[in-house]
């Protein structure tokens, strides 16, 4: 299995992307494109949320990418590089009804599940049901990073129950509290 290895994003990576994202609301504006952006109505925060990529997300795609053998940061260039042209494509991304993408979605997952499920130990519960528990809450939520986070704090949970927590590395520890922390945030009345 390959090592899980983070790149956090600093400040100024996302600074820049607001703006890029500035960039292309005002020549979508100046071109007679309506649409829900504003230049400079959106802050780093907001930003994360309407372009639907959250740190955790980002992570798991760029750990997808090294375990293909993109290893020199070209993959990550190129790939940054469409998605800015692709913001331009929008309007007509948004022609395309969500029902007609769904057929492929559906394909793409199976597959996704059927090379990927096999190679799971179910005979080990800290692993099986951590695994399970991504799987479910990924389309329950909607969202990868928060069933990528269940999965992180139900593994953590069940390898201390079992008596097991010195096979739990630091990083995952610290990992479940920031995820369980973001869970308990409403509920603190912290968002």
């Amino acid at each position: 299995m390959n090592d899980l290895r983070l790149r956090l994003a600093t400040e100024a990576d996302l600074a820049a992307l607001v703006r890029l994202r500035d960039d292309a609301a005002r020549w979508m504006l100046a071109r007679g494109v309506t649409g829900q952006w504003r230049p400079g109505e959106l802050d780093e925060d907001h930003f994360r949320r309407v372009m639907a990529d959250g740190e955790a997300t980002a992570f798991v795609e760029s750990t997808a990418g090294v375990g293909e053998g993109a290893r020199t940061g070209l993959a990550n260039v190129v790939t940054g590089g469409l998605f800015a042209a692709a913001l331009f494509l929008t309007p007509v991304a948004t022609m395309v009804p969500s029902q007609a993408a769904t057929p492929a979605l559906v394909a793409v997952g199976f597959l996704i599940l059927a090379g990927s499920v096999r190679e799971i130990d179910w005979a080990d519960h800290t692993i099986a049901i951590p695994a399970f528990v991504t799987m479910l809450m990924m389309p329950f939520t909607y969202s990868i990073t928060n069933g990528i986070g269940m999965g992180f704090i139900t593994f953590v949970v069940l390898r201390l129950a079992a008596g097991r927590g010195r096979e739990v590395p630091t990083a995952m520890y610290a990992v479940a509290a920031v995820f369980g922390f973001y869970y308990l945030m409403p509920a603190l009345g912290l968002t």
